[in-house]
């Protein structure tokens, strides 16, 4: 949580058995951004450069060091973050349980290549509002993904379930008439 432990974890993973990054207060102390603050909450950022550089080398020199490493905050109950996440190399997040379904919804059903995909670009970026557009558009590539399983899994009208999409098949096949 304390950026200051950024710059010396090389010398810190020595002595630790897993490390945790908390979101919350960590973007808080290093954009000096206090978000509960009306005048100056607005510029608490997750998605800032600076922040997404601290997350990516918190990770790199944990996996480096064969360290199990992990994030928890409010950033880690987004599922495109979660994917982001896992794209650096974090292993587990602490996520409200009003969160749980949608991250792990993401998750699943994303491929580690993808989400370390997802990071590429969001690292290339220079501002707050690139990253974010990186990544709606890689909610908006699952999600189409998700629909496109959906319609594969819906039966025929008049089928049920069950019955599978037996008319395609015989269509296909020139078999129905």
């Amino acid at each position: 949580e304390v950026p200051a432990a950024v710059f010396t974890l090389t010398q810190m993973i020595q002595e630790v058995d897993f490390v945790s990054v908390g979101t919350n207060d960590m973007v808080q102390y290093l954009l000096a951004v206090d978000r509960d603050n009306p005048f100056v909450g607005n510029l608490y950022d997750p998605h800032q450069p600076a922040v997404i550089e601290v997350l990516s080398y918190v990770a790199r020199i944990a996996r480096a060091e064969g360290k199990p490493c992990s994030v928890c905050g409010e950033m880690a109950g987004e599922h495109m973050n979660a994917l982001l996440l896992m794209g650096m190399g974090y292993d587990g997040l602490s996520v409200a349980p009003n969160f749980i379904n949608e991250v792990k919804y993401a998750i699943r059903r994303t491929p580690t290549q993808t989400s370390e995909k997802i990071f590429r670009e969001v690292a290339m970026e220079r501002s707050g509002d690139g990253v974010r557009r990186v990544l709606k558009e890689a909610s908006e590539r699952l999600m189409q993904i998700t629909a496109a399983e959906h319609i594969e899994k819906e039966p025929l009208p008049g089928k049920s379930p069950g019955d599978g999409n037996r008319q395609n098949e015989e269509e296909e096949e020139g078999g129905a008439q």
